[in-house]
């Protein structure tokens, strides 16, 4: 008989080791119940917790619901703001005799908050072609688009007006036309003896305190409904709060003249048409 001998162990040890070796099938099945019941717990919260979420959202989507109805009209709104479209005049031709013609036609903008930075245009008639001019329109401003002593030998009688490119201002970065306040005298017709040249003259006065490179005055005069005879001039450095003297003239014969349209603009969308004198930008400093 083999004879063990066990060092170090103390007698509450052994008695452990008997009872784990006389308990071992009960401990297993502790455990497996323990393993169960802690995956029945957690299995059947996710399961509670999924059913919640479904019921849940089932809620969301109908309260939800009214609110996707609401939905902003963004192609209604761009198509509310498209600005209105320019109201043009027929295009006219006036003979200045030899063969020299001038083209008009009236260009009204009926928008009260945009304005035209840029218009760019060509009068057409047969197979003649005007060059391609360009000018502002200012919101709510009617102007005369003017293309001046074209030169064929051809005779023209009608003509087209076909506007080659249009830049309208954007609504965000609207530029002031208040600032801009230009008055102008009741315009006076002057005559020769001989009726071979006629001007007009009229007193010019820029009530703004804008200092402005170039002001354009377009003049029309008119023999009853007619449009007899058209001209343009550039007045330059026009101080603000300066007032001065402006003729504009023609040298042929014209019809008796029944109303004269003077008509100022100013191109606001050129910065660079601005400008200020050293003294009174010191002088605003007190």
């Amino acid at each position: 008989m083999i004879d063990y001998q066990i060092h170090d162990i103390s007698e509450k040890e052994l008695k452990f080791g008997s009872w784990l070796l006389a308990n071992q099938a009960k401990i297993k099945k502790v455990l497996v119940l323990t393993l169960l019941l802690f995956c029945v717990i957690t299995v059947g919260y996710g399961i509670f917790g999924f059913l919640t979420y479904a019921l849940e959202m089932q809620k969301d989507k109908k309260m939800l619901a009214p609110l996707t109805l609401n939905f902003i009209d963004f192609v209604g709104y761009q198509v509310r703001n498209l600005p209105k479209p320019l109201e043009i005049s027929e295009p006219q031709v006036i003979y200045n005799g030899g063969s020299q013609y001038d083209f008009v036609a009236q260009v009204k903008n009926p928008n009260e908050k945009r304005g035209v930075k840029k218009l760019e245009f060509q009068f057409v008639s047969g197979d003649f072609l005007s060059p391609v001019l360009s000018t502002v329109i200012l919101p709510g401003q009617s102007v005369y688009l003017l293309s001046l002593g074209n030169n064929t030998q051809k005779r023209l009688t009608k003509a087209n007006l076909v506007i080659i490119g249009i830049e309208w201002q954007n609504l965000r970065n609207r530029q002031s036309q208040e600032e801009i306040n230009l008055k102008v005298t009741e315009p006076k017709l002057n005559i020769s003896s001989d009726n071979s040249h006629v001007w007009i003259s009229f007193t010019a006065i820029n009530e703004s305190l804008k200092n402005i490179w170039e002001v354009d005055w377009q003049a029309i005069l008119f023999s009853g409904r007619r449009i007899v005879a058209v001209n343009q001039i550039t007045s330059e450095q026009f101080l603000g709060g300066e007032s001065r003297q402006v003729e504009i003239s023609w040298f042929e014969k014209l019809p008796k003249i029944t109303e004269i349209i003077v008509v100022p603009f100013v191109n606001i969308y050129d910065e660079d048409n601005f400008f200020e004198i050293p003294a009174q930008a010191k002088d605003s400093l007190y």
